[in-house]
């Protein structure tokens, strides 16, 4: 590899902590100080606005991609209510919207690494097939991420999947 790949995902990296330590703060302010260790659930628009207010479009990405994360910290396993944190029509992402979707596939494929069948079913409920795919397409790449470009098909991941299959190559 040489030095300006190096350097580029230097700099992506970088960019991607800066992106979530935006959304770690916002989850840190999430925190009640009254009640120690009890959550209060993000405003439903304002923590997506710091990602808009951003300067750079790389860090609105990586800031949309990782806003689910902090919403899902709150809200366990509410795949749903993150889809809808998403869509929320006062959040006003726009054609952005989809990489915050994205963002819901990929913590849903980290928290359901072994059945997709689960990824599946919450991004069908979208009804969108162009932001279904989005969701879907974001967590096969969370999977070959994490297991060195393996296909989910081999993992046994996407053994459940049946609208997508096509994607878990």
């Amino acid at each position: 590899m040489d030095h300006f790949a190096v350097s580029g995902n230097v700099l992506a990296m970088e960019m991607r902590m800066m992106a979530l330590d935006i959304v770690l703060r916002e989850l840190n302010d999430a925190v009640d100080t009254k009640e120690r260790g009890s959550f209060v659930t993000p405003p439903l628009p304002p923590t997506l606005q710091i990602c808009t207010e951003l300067a750079s479009q790389f860090a609105v990405s990586d800031c949309l991609v990782y806003s689910p994360t902090e919403y899902l910290l709150v809200n366990p396993r509410d795949y749903i209510g993150a889809l809808e944190y998403c869509s929320h029509p006062t959040a006003n992402l726009g054609s952005r919207k989809s990489i915050c979707i994205a963002g819901v596939g990929m913590q849903c494929a980290k928290e359901n690494m072994n059945d997709f069948g689960v990824v599946e079913s919450v991004c069908q409920t979208l009804n969108d097939m162009e932001l279904e795919r989005s969701c879907f397409s974001q967590a096969i790449s969370y999977y070959k991420t994490s297991t060195g470009g393996m296909s989910p098909n081999i993992g046994g991941a996407c053994d459940n999947v049946s609208r997508y299959r096509d994607m878990c190559h």
